[in-house]
């Protein structure tokens, strides 16, 4: 599963909770579309190659001191392609080793991201003994980009007509059976180990924090907590209430994503309306102790959404869905 980044997590959940100054409004739209244009990818190779071609997505490699983030990469018949995904819109023009968008040069060069992927990848390669070429694509997935390239360049670069051609192209050439370990172990030993997004929120801002559980399908905070769900006034969804509880625990730790947890600060998250004795025993049951504090006890946060957090135990919270909708079920 690609996951959003952490500063995608922090700035989207924070959004539902608060209105966001002029400056992360636009790196929120920033970050969800260049995300939109990796699931759509993402979509369309799973489409067209059934998951058969080697591929390895969203890399967070250490390079050096500082670390490099590759989108995706594949590896077909002794060629590994670091891709570049842009989900850009408008007109671009390469020429004369600069790029210009709707007639004005841009202040960066767009290889520049690719060609820094591509440097650690080769020295990983070198490091650990790995015989591959390694060649850089440049995806353009949005339809509304106008890409024209007049100056010569050693990269793919490929437009939203080009891509389903040139992974069609990659399926013809792999192999049924391909041995994956040893480049994929090689990246592996390189992964940025334990990254995790840190942002203090001013005390500002947390102060007018929307407190409460919001409705996971129209966003709303109007429910009505029964014994075993949260109901929607608005729109009527249904949700289980363990499942709430949980999802609007991990929503706390994602903005305040410096703090571990604890259940004064939980309190002050779901309101005063919050159900401090089933909060307990969410808690007690979901989350990793990390330390007790005389009669106040801490827990670990990892900083990521429901989804992610729990990405191993989604078949238990699947099963509270269907029991759910089990005991609502309509009598013929």
């Amino acid at each position: 599963m690609r996951r959003m980044t952490q500063e995608l997590q922090f700035l989207k959940t924070l959004s539902e909770r608060i209105a966001l100054p002029k400056n992360d409004q636009n790196e929120l739209r920033r970050l969800e579309n260049g995300f939109a244009g990796e699931q759509a990818l993402d979509r369309l190779q799973a489409v067209l190659t059934q998951e058969i071609l080697p591929c390895m997505d969203d890399l967070l490699l250490k390079a050096n001191s500082s670390c490099v983030q590759i989108d995706k990469l594949l590896v077909v018949d002794g060629v590994t392609y670091v891709v570049d995904v842009k989900n850009y819109r408008g007109s671009y023009l390469f020429s004369e080793d600069e790029w210009i968008r709707n007639g004005l040069p841009l202040q960066e060069n767009i290889l520049e991201q690719l060609h820094n992927a591509m440097r650690a990848v080769k020295r990983i390669f070198i490091q650990e003994h790995v015989s591959l070429e390694v060649k850089g694509v440049l995806a353009f997935i949005n339809p509304a980009a106008n890409i024209e390239i007049k100056s010569e360049v050693s990269d793919l670069i490929l437009t939203t007509r080009d891509i389903s051609g040139w992974l069609l192209d990659l399926l013809g050439k792999a192999q049924a059976k391909s041995d994956t370990g040893h480049w994929q172990r090689a990246l592996e030993k390189k992964l940025f180990p334990n990254f995790k997004y840190k942002r203090t929120l001013p005390s500002e801002f947390s102060n007018r924090l929307r407190s409460g559980i919001a409705c996971r399908n129209c966003g709303k905070y109007h429910l009505i907590e029964s014994r075993y769900s949260m109901d929607c006034l608005d729109c009527g969804h249904r949700e289980p209430k363990e499942t709430a509880y949980v999802r609007s625990i991990c929503q706390c730790g994602v903005i305040f994503n410096d703090c571990d947890l604890s259940l004064a600060m939980l309190c002050r998250f779901f309101g005063e309306t919050v159900n401090k004795r089933y909060l307990q025993e969410v808690l007690a049951k979901h989350f990793e102790v990390k330390f007790h504090k005389g009669r106040s006890t801490c827990y670990l946060n990892k900083g990521v959404l429901f989804v992610y957090w729990f990405e191993e135990k989604l078949d238990y919270f699947n099963g509270l869905e269907k029991r759910l909708n089990w005991n609502h079920a309509p009598l013929n």
